[in-house]
């Protein structure tokens, strides 16, 4: 970034035209990156609580006028030496996305961006107060800030409402980390709201982390099992037809915590009045224990979670919910019916929708968990009846999931405040493992330990139940507690439960409401091919001037090879095949390990370090375009066959 591009306005307190003409250009530039905002503050009425005063210097402070009392927003004396400490714990050895929380008017910002443009790989600009935003816009001139692509600005009463600010900032986030600067006169103002803005933005890097990772070990198979799960989408419904189709029926929804074998006699009881959504892990378990689900759902991408299906008879009324993610073996085998969620996320899902759609979709969780959460708010179930989400382990040892299923492992005691724990070896683990944990609230009130990972997916849960409308009873014996439920027995609830018949079957439903999209799907398949033999060739030539440049530089270390002719080919060679959208449907998520070293941005990269990045990136593709181009030929193929076979 360049400090320079802050406009050099009069930073005098100005109450005449000058303020005026300033507050006029910072609204065409809001305007253009922030249109919604831009017109809440041009019908904002400036309130009479606030006061511009004058300084020791020439620099204003903002004062709130609260009866007798006043809030000075900015030291009296000199804000600018003040906004240097504000910004004194930010490490600038590496860029990262720097959140202010409160503005003020922007000393902080002002001298961050004038100072240290280097260390900003995105900034977040966070105001619980328009009427400051107002001030803040009359200050000086912002427009270098305002229209720059790497800032975003929320202003709201709504700590919710930041999250998609920071959602643009995902990749940045998830390679170089996030900053706050806490704005301290705002918070004291509004404690309540800045409080829960922290909270919701640590939840989300938190979420935003285990999705990097979870990307970077497992991307190409979730890819590759996307491309694959394609002639399984062909013959599945979608979610349209759902909505609120059990609107007011109870539902259990089953995870495969150690506490299910606790509750599983009560559910085998009363199965046939309330609907059962299970997880794939706690699918077998429930069969074993005569209780047929309505839907098991599977979205894990691994090989081993085929094995929740392995010996379980075939069933056309149990309905499977899955997601392009998961291990292709278990939809390509069901012989039942098939609901397949999509999303957003990614570009292949995006064009799923388009040549086999409409499918329909909702926010993906984080775990299978929050699928089925969300498959029963999607259509109408309420109230949801928890069971099996302990999301953590018992402090007195025992067993990682319920017994009888196929991930069961065993652990050891857990002392008090420990750091790790001890996972012991079972079937498909043979070695012994330890992770580390953290402590939570326990539903029985105590703390209890809990995996990282497991904390995310904690805090996505309950983050998930409080933003819905449904009544949530958490009947898991044990575990930690997710908040927003009403923690309860699963044999209580079932008995004040007035349970209806279970609605007219749906499979029948699904049956007389199919709607696929008729689509030249042979066309989009050979566009995909095509373009990965061209960019096939392109990837190669891109390593021949990726190695060609480096060995100069090794022999001749000099910035100057930035300049050359073949620096400058090879680096159109990168944005084309980067922006090329056929290669993001076909080989985004595969690639994501390659292209995370470019979002990891060292203040200081050397020509070497650049060179090796664009050189991982060819030679990963190199071999990637040749895999994805025979598993898309295979998909296409087993389409054609099950479209002839359909024919009467």
């Amino acid at each position: 970034m360049d400090g320079d591009l802050i406009q050099k306005g009069n930073p005098k307190m100005e109450n005449g035209a000058n303020s005026v003409e300033i507050f006029r250009k910072n609204l065409e530039a809001l305007a253009k990156t922030h249109p919604k905002l831009a017109e809440e503050v041009r019908g904002h009425v400036p309130s009479a609580c606030y006061d511009l005063q004058r300084t020791d210097g020439e620099d204003p402070t903002l004062v709130f006028l609260c009866g007798n009392r006043s809030h000075p927003l900015h030291s009296r004396r000199n804000p600018r030496v003040e906004a240097q400490r504000q910004l004194s714990h930010l490490s600038f050895d590496t860029s990262s996305v720097i959140v202010f929380l409160g503005l003020g008017l922007g000393y902080a910002v002002e001298s961050l961006w004038m100072n240290n443009p280097d260390s900003i790989a995105g900034l977040l600009l966070v105001e619980r107060d328009l009427g400051i935003f107002h001030h803040f816009l009359h200050r000086r001139d912002w427009r270098g800030i305002l229209a720059n692509p790497l800032v975003r600005i929320a202003v709201t009463d709504s700590a919710d409402e930041i999250l998609p600010a920071a959602q643009s900032f995902l990749p940045q986030i998830m390679g170089c980390g996030l900053q706050f600067v806490d704005h301290r006169p705002s918070s004291q103002l509004y404690p309540k709201f800045y409080t829960n803005a922290v909270e919701h933005l640590r939840r989300f890097l938190q979420q935003a982390t285990a999705e990097a990772e979870f990307l970077i070990r497992y991307g190409k198979l979730v890819q590759r099992n996307a491309i694959l799960n394609l002639p399984a989408m062909v013959r599945s419904h979608g979610l349209g037809p759902l909505r609120d189709f059990y609107r007011g029926q109870p539902a259990v929804l089953v995870a495969a915590g150690p506490s299910l074998n606790l509750n599983i006699d009560a559910l085998a009881q009363s199965e046939k009045n309330v609907l059962i959504f299970c997880v794939d892990t706690a699918y077998g378990l429930l069969l074993r224990h005569g209780i047929r689900p309505d839907f098991v759902a599977a979205t894990d991408p691994t090989d081993l979670n085929a094995k929740h299906f392995e010996s379980a008879p075939d069933d056309e009324n149990v309905v499977l919910l899955f997601e392009s993610d998961v291990c292709p073996a278990i939809p390509s085998n069901w012989k039942g019916r098939m609901i397949f969620l999509n999303s957003h996320k990614a570009a292949v899902n995006r064009w799923i929708e388009e040549i086999e759609g409409p499918f329909g979709s909702f926010e993906q969780g984080l775990s299978v968990a929050h699928t089925l959460f969300s498959a029963a708010s999607w259509m109408g179930c309420d109230p949801l009846i928890l069971i099996g989400h302990d999301f953590a382990y018992s402090p007195d040892g025992g067993t990682t999931h319920a017994t009888g299923t196929a991930l069961n492992r065993g652990i050891q005691k857990i002392a008090d405040g420990a750091a790790q724990i001890t996972i012991k070896p079972a079937g498909f683990h043979p070695q012994e493992t330890r992770e580390e944990i953290v402590w939570v609230l326990g539903v029985r009130g105590k703390q209890t330990p809990t995996s990282k990972t497991m904390k995310v997916f904690l805090d996505k849960l309950s983050a998930d139940i409080r933003k819905s409308n449904r009544t949530v009873f958490d009947a898991t014996e044990g575990g930690a507690l997710i908040e927003g439920t009403i923690p309860s027995r699963l044999v209580q609830i079932l008995a004040t439960l007035q349970n209806p018949p279970k609605p007219a079957d749906i499979v029948a439903f699904l049956d007389e409401n199919r709607d696929p999209q008729e689509m030249n799907r042979l066309t989009a398949f050979e566009e995909l091919i095509e373009e990965l033999k061209h960019v096939h060739v392109e990837a190669q030539g891109g390593c021949e001037h990726a190695k060609l440049l480096r060995d100069h530089v090794l022999k001749e270390p000099s910035p100057e090879v930035r300049n050359t002719a073949e620096w400058r080919e090879m680096d159109e060679r990168f944005w084309k095949i980067y922006r090329n959208q056929k290669i993001q449907i076909a080989l985004e998520q595969a690639l994501f390990p390659s292209l995370f070293r470019f979002i990891q941005q060292p203040k200081k990269e050397t020509t070497m370090e650049r060179l090796e990045k664009y050189l991982h990136f060819f030679q990963s593709l190199i071999p990637l375009a040749e895999e994805f181009i025979s598993l898309l030929n295979e998909s296409k193929n087993k389409i054609v066959e099950g479209c002839s076979n359909s024919l009467p």
